[in-house]
Formats: structure tokens, C-alpha cells, sequence
């Protein structure tokens, strides 16, 4: 290669080194795995019965709510044991606020008061399947018609126990 030649060459191969690289775009691509579990949960809320006052003339009746949240399609059943006096959910008893005194009291899934609310899955429990939402299940109770027991304040502690 001549000088001349090489005078040409060098000062285009500069110019070339000097001019702006242009910039080749290029892309990668993968995937992002999304995944959760949704767990079968449910949740009751406390409840009170009060029965106000009984006179023991004739049938003292009263309802409760009891606040079920299950997630959407969890079967579950709902139980209502003897309490803290009674002998068998068929017997449920409250006991005076002072002293030993007793007083019988039932309770029931329906509004006739003919259906013992108890803790035999598939006999005496309430069932239902989640919504997601809360769901309300009514108590219905009774004090039946009776003077045996003193005057006085009677109670009972009922566990709520939610099967699912």
C-alpha cells in the first residue's frame, strides 16, 4: 500500500472511530408466575340470648344471632354445646348469679322450637356453605313456663364450635 493510500485511509478510518455508534435494540423476554392458595377458613362471632324477664306463667321465648363467615363453598355445621351447667344439650340449665340455683332453658334451629340445637354433625347441628360473606344463623330459645326456680339473675355460657 502506497503513503499516499495510507494518507487517505487513516484519516477516514478517524473519522469513522468518531462518528456517534448507533445503537442496536434487542429485547429479552420470560414469564412471571403468579399463584396463591386461598384456604378454607371460617370465623364466629360472639353472641348473647337474653331471655329479659321471665315471669314462669307461661313459655319464655328469645332469638340470637350467631355470625358465620366461611370462605366461598367451605361446607360447615354449626354446634351449640350443654353450656356450663347443663348435663347434655337436651338439658341445658343456667345457674343463679348468686347462689346454686337453677334454671332450665332450650334451645332450637327452627322458630317452632321443635329442633334441639346440639353437636351431632348431620342430627342436631345447623349446616351451610360459605359465601364469603357473613352469614346470619338464628338461636331461637326457651324458658318453658315453670315457677320452680327462686327469683334471681340466671345465666349460661354456650361454646359456639363451627365445624368446616
Amino acid at each position: 500500500m502506497s503513503l499516499k493510500n495510507v494518507r487517505v485511509i487513516v484519516p477516514v478510518l478517524l473519522a469513522a472511530v468518531a462518528l456517534p455508534q448507533v445503537a442496536i435494540a434487542a429485547t429479552a423476554s420470560s414469564t412471571l408466575t403468579v399463584n396463591a392458595l386461598v384456604l378454607n377458613i371460617c370465623s364466629v362471632a360472639p353472641a348473647t340470648l337474653s331471655f329479659g324477664n321471665v315471669t314462669g306463667s307461661g313459655d319464655t321465648d328469645a332469638t340470637a344471632s350467631i355470625l358465620v363467615t366461611c370462605t366461598l363453598n367451605t361446607p360447615y355445621a354449626v354446634a351449640l354445646d350443654q353450656g356450663a351447667n347443663g348435663s347434655t344439650v337436651t338439658t341445658r340449665q343456667m345457674k343463679a348469679t348468686l347462689g346454686t340455683d337453677l334454671l332450665g332453658y332450650s334451645l332450637y334451629r327452627d322458630s317452632g322450637r321443635t329442633q334441639n340445637w346440639g353437636t351431632t354433625a348431620g342430627t342436631d347441628t345447623v349446616d351451610g356453605t360459605g359465601s364469603g360473606l357473613t352469614q346470619t344463623l338464628t338461636v331461637y330459645g326457651r324458658v318453658p313456663a315453670s315457677l320452680a326456680s327462686p327469683s334471681g339473675t340466671y345465666s349460661d355460657t354456650v361454646n359456639i364450635t363451627v365445624n368446616y
